[in-house]
């Protein structure tokens, strides 16, 4: 094609534009003669983004900026780009259309995927701001928008393991459970975790400002195993001290209940996570320990399934990360509309506390929700059963659908933060 001028004439123009539909329809660039793909960091080939030659990016100027003979594309833009013999307004609009007519890349992957399964039950162990993204995904319809209903309930970590293996319950976003499950002999896995940067903050009745100071005295915590228990044993052994001996730990169904105990003085200290946090600080109880500026990482909340029930409905738990995805960017966007969800879920009126466990959310929130191996291995290391530490760390998790979430959804959503 003529390059001296950029000026060609009507019929080569209508002629381009058309074999530039055809090639954005096509199945693959692989058949492709006209066009010379590039590669780009986050749309390797096979994925719908790849497939598809949707152009949103193409629209940046910087990407009709090139030098003779030079393919598309030199810019960040995550867009794979083709090269043709001209830069016209013909092709712009014609890049203006077809990304009108076929919508967003999100729309487009979301409606490919089918669910095996088009009703989840999920459950969360507790409501806050860590379980916040997933509440507001579910108000805000990003399950039910691919097909798929998802009915929310709140459920204790000790019934959450047989709630998974009888089908009662089809996804725990929970903690440690999942784990001591799998130590227990069932199969029980996370395929994703939302968040594994411990918000837990050890508290002290008013006058104990160090952990030396519990020594023969007792701390509320959730239930037993917990990232409560498993945070207070990893510290007492540091420190040259054993729960149950030097510690006694004093157990609850939730972390409201552990506040409560706390609050009328029936335990010397207390351990647990956003809000309860924040209606602790706000009493002018001391921080002995704050785990996430100790740089704690242990899951929780983790997304915990049946091993078969990820191998049979792998399609199904995708959608499910992908909507909960979007309700970590929403909630990121749209604090006002996030805050609003944390207060109506967790029950607070206070603006100040709302204010401050939204705050709290914000710092762990994963946007790539890959699970870390050091995160269980911390869990199998603290607990009490024997060998457990032994065990091989890979039966406990299956990276692969976070993985192909990340490439192809997560890594869009998230330009730059995400990895794959």
């Amino acid at each position: 094609q003529n390059k001296d001028d950029g000026k060609l004439n009507s019929m080569m123009r209508i002629k381009d534009i058309l074999s530039f539909v055809v090639w954005c329809t096509r199945s693959s660039f692989k058949t492709s003669t006209r066009c010379q793909p590039l590669r780009s960091r986050s749309n390797p080939p096979g994925s719908p983004f790849f497939k598809l030659g949707i152009f949103r990016a193409c629209l940046l100027l910087p990407l009709w900026k090139r030098e003779e003979g030079e393919i598309f594309g030199k810019s960040e833009a995550t867009i794979y780009v083709a090269k043709f013999g001209f830069r016209t307004q013909a092709l712009l609009w014609a890049c203006v259309s077809w990304s009108a007519v076929h919508g967003s890349y999100d729309a487009v992957y979301g409606a490919e995927l089918k669910p095996e399964k088009n009703r989840l039950e999920v459950a969360i162990a507790a409501t806050g701001p860590l379980y916040l993204p997933v509440t507001l995904a579910n108000e805000a319809g990003y399950f039910s928008k691919r097909g798929v209903t998802v009915n929310l309930s709140t459920l204790s970590a000790t019934a959450s393991a047989q709630a998974l293996l009888s089908g009662q319950v089809d996804i725990y976003q929970g903690g440690t459970a999942t784990i001591h499950a799998n130590v227990a002999g069932s199969d029980l896995i996370y395929v994703a975790a939302s968040v594994d940067r411990s918000t837990l903050v050890l508290f002290g009745q008013k006058g104990i400002t160090s952990f030396g100071q519990l020594r023969g005295k007792s701390v509320a915590t959730t239930s037993v195993g917990a990232f409560g228990e498993i945070a207070i044993r990893k510290t007492a052994r540091e420190r040259g001290m054993e729960v149950g001996k030097d510690i006694k730990l004093l157990y609850h169904k939730g972390p409201p209940d552990a506040l409560s105990t706390f609050l009328v003085g029936n335990a010397d200290g207390l351990i647990v996570t956003p809000p309860q946090t924040e209606m602790a600080r706000g009493k002018g109880f001391p921080v002995i320990i704050d785990y996430y500026e100790k740089g704690l990482k242990i899951i929780g909340p983790g997304t915990g399934v049946a091993r078969s029930f990820a191998q049979k409905n792998p399609t199904t738990l995708k959608i499910f990360l992908m909507g909960y995805l979007d309700g970590v960017k929403r909630a990121l966007d749209d604090p006002a509309y996030a805050k609003n969800v944390l207060a109506q879920s967790s029950k607070m009126t206070d603006q100040k506390l709302i204010d401050e466990s939204y705050n709290e959310g914000v710092k762990v929130w994963n946007k790539d929700m890959t699970v870390d191996p050091e995160a269980i291995k911390l869990v199998l290391e603290q607990s009490t059963i024997s060998k457990a530490a032994e065990l091989d760390v890979k039966r406990f998790y299956d990276n692969t659908l976070i993985r192909e979430v990340n490439r192809d959804y997560a890594s869009k959503l998230f330009p730059g933060q995400v990895k794959w």
